[in-house]
């Protein structure tokens, strides 16, 4: 129960769903901790596999450090290229202290 306190969600209405490559988004989160810093918080993407014939491919996790952290909402910045993150959907999540929040769907191109 007590990492309940810790578990962060996405205010999606508040939060860019759309990326492009190399540029600022921010998501905003409804924060429970109050001593939360830029340091306690990453940001995640997932991009889900595909499976054919038993063998998943495609799937990989990518980091995110924020850039800055004021009043619930992230900033960060969006892998560089197609190379790093191919163009599609990704679960995103926010890491605080090590408990990743509920995933939220995003598309990057």
């Amino acid at each position: 129960m007590i990492l309940l306190i810790f578990w962060q969600k996405f205010t999606t209405a508040a939060s860019d769903k759309r990326l492009a490559y190399g540029e600022q988004f921010t998501v905003k989160i409804d924060l429970k901790d109050s001593g939360v810093g830029p340091e306690d918080l990453k940001l995640t993407m997932l991009h889900p596999p595909f499976t054919t014939h038993g063998y998943s491919k495609s799937q990989r996790m990518l980091v995110l450090e924020p850039v800055s952290f004021v009043d619930s909402q992230i900033t960060a910045v969006a892998p560089a290229s197609g190379k790093l993150a191919p163009p599609g959907y990704y679960l995103l999540y926010v890491v605080h202290r090590g408990l990743p929040s509920r995933g939220m769907w995003v598309h990057i191109q």
